[in-house]
Parts: structure tokens; sequence; C-alpha cells
């Protein structure tokens, strides 16, 4: 659970900096816009093919291991 509520808390704040970041360099919505969108895209594109490797394995240790990762 320790790595779930870190790795959560350090996405969310990696969204929120970078966001803000791209609000206070540029003036355009649309590119502050792509820099969430950016950031949200790869998890979306992933988690179809992330799904059908996680039924394959050991449920218990790859989630250790992918939190670990994540932290």
């Amino acid at each position: 659970m320790f790595f779930t509520a870190g790795a959560n808390l350090a996405d969310a704040v990696m969204k929120v900096a970078l966001v803000l970041l791209a609000a206070r360099l540029t003036s355009s919505p649309a590119l502050v816009a792509g820099v969430l969108t950016a950031l949200t895209l790869p998890w979306t594109v992933a988690a179809l093919k992330a799904g059908a490797v996680v039924d394959r394995g050991d449920r218990r240790r790859l989630l250790v291991g992918a939190e670990a990762m994540r932290l």
C-alpha cells in the first residue's frame, strides 16, 4: 500500500507541476492541454497490452515490481 500511495502522489505532483509550467511558459490553452494529453495518452494506449501481459503472470510479483518502478 505504501508503494501505491507514493507512486500516485508522485504522478499527481508531476502532472500538476508540468501543466503549471506549461501555463507559465505559454499563453496558448491548446499547448497547455497538449501537455496534459501527452502525459495521459501513453497510459491509455498501453493499458490494453499491459492487461494481457499481467493476466499471464504472477499478479503479486508484477504488482510489487510495477509499484516499485513507479515510485
